[in-house]
């Protein structure tokens, strides 16, 4: 192990150690918000995760679910978008009464997973410069640890945008050099699309926005069979949003 981290290159030992900061600043943060209570829209999301949660344990119990439970904390009004609900649920499957502490706790793990994601993809695809860039901010913020226990999508819309971001911009080099989107590619921006949307509803105009940027590289910088692939391509992203 420690000759596998000699071996790395100094941009990438401090990455990694930048990283490691991060997840004793978000461990040293944890105790100040653990208990908190649920504010404003976080107890939809997580009273959506509760119904979901109920409805997938009923559903394997071959027992009729709830219904009215899921019209009321999940469809509800239709303005809360369900990506924090699904999100809860997983937790509410096997803790159906678990405490704000595990709430919090939880949601920070999932942050936690996301964020680190997040990093290794800009590490990818921008290099290792703005890697650690995002890796000391907002990496190395308190407030903005603090945030990531929340149930709020905000801060989770952001993280997935940034891995739409991260597999949007090799898309458009390929096709600056006349390589066409693949159908997964296609159907990996659709989907991711989506998430971000389903976190965060006004994020709908950044994701349109990025894809109608590709959509005219597409058209403009492609030809012949390689741009009725590529319109292909996003034909099948927008189906899979």
């Amino acid at each position: 192990m420690i000759d596998r981290l000699r071996d790395l290159r100094r941009g990438d030992q401090l990455l990694l150690g930048l990283l490691l900061a991060h997840v004793l600043v978000k461990l040293a943060v944890y105790p100040y918000v653990m208990h908190a209570e649920l504010i404003g829209d976080e107890t939809s999301y997580v009273n959506g995760g509760r119904a979901l949660s109920n409805a997938l344990r009923d559903l394997v119990a071959f027992n009729g679910f709830d219904t009215e439970e899921l019209s009321r904390n999940v469809v509800s009004s239709g303005w809360f978008m369900p990506g924090m609900m699904f999100l809860c649920a997983p937790l509410f499957v096997v803790f159906p009464d678990a405490p704000i502490e595990l709430i919090r706790g939880y949601l920070g793990v999932v942050s936690l997973l996301l964020s680190i994601g997040a990093v290794l993809a800009v590490r990818r695809t921008f290099g290792i410069r703005y890697a650690i860039g995002l890796a000391v901010f907002p990496g190395l913020v308190p407030m903005w640890s603090s945030f990531t226990y929340s149930a709020w999508g905000d801060l989770t819309a952001g993280i997935v945008a940034l891995w739409f971001l991260c597999l949007l911009v090799p898309v458009l080099r390929r096709i600056r050099d006349g390589v066409p989107p693949s159908w997964t590619e296609g159907a990996k921006l659709g989907l991711l699309a989506i998430v971000v949307v389903y976190f965060r509803s006004s994020t709908a105009v950044l994701t349109v926005g990025l894809c109608l940027v590709l959509g005219l590289a597409v058209l403009f910088l492609l030809r012949g069979r390689e741009r009725v692939r590529g319109f292909l391509a996003m034909v099948l992203a927008g189906e899979s949003s």
